[in-house]
């Protein structure tokens, strides 16, 4: 009777210790590289926007304001993934956290960036987009 319950034991163990390292290391971690991607999603969309107005690409006004408040919607959600990145980063694992020092990534400073970059409304000769990639290293093919 001892020994059929031993694998059974050991199973339920294991079972439990892979849910709490899933749920506490793994889960927190993929989090937060989708809100890095979903970050660079908004930055791509955002910058072909801006170009369409910037470039006067649209000669239409209703279009122009059309793209205008695109750009305005885009900046809302780079407000709210600036949040999302905070609290991602936070939630992370401390190992992890070592890992993004070890490769020179700030999520917080580049939050700080993304913020005042969402605050700005006339593009300016900086490409924040570029630097905030930078930062985060997020690669555009």
């Amino acid at each position: 009777m001892e020994m059929e319950l031993t694998p059974i034991f050991v199973g339920f163990t294991l079972g439990i210790l892979s849910y709490a390292v899933t749920k506490l290391y793994v889960d927190p971690i993929l989090k937060f590289r989708s809100v890095l991607y979903q970050i660079d999603s908004t930055l791509f969309y955002y910058a072909n926007c801006k170009f369409l107005i910037s470039e006067k690409v649209i000669s239409d006004n209703n279009l122009r304001e059309n793209e205008n408040n695109k750009v305005k919607e885009g900046k809302k959600e780079l407000r709210k993934q600036v949040g999302r990145l905070r609290a991602s980063y936070h939630e992370t694992c401390f190992l992890y956290k070592w890992w993004l020092i070890f490769f020179k990534i700030d999520p917080i400073k580049t939050s700080t960036l993304l913020l005042q970059f969402s605050n700005t409304l006339e593009p300016t000769s900086i490409d924040h987009e570029t630097k905030i990639r930078k930062m985060l290293k997020i690669h555009r093919l």
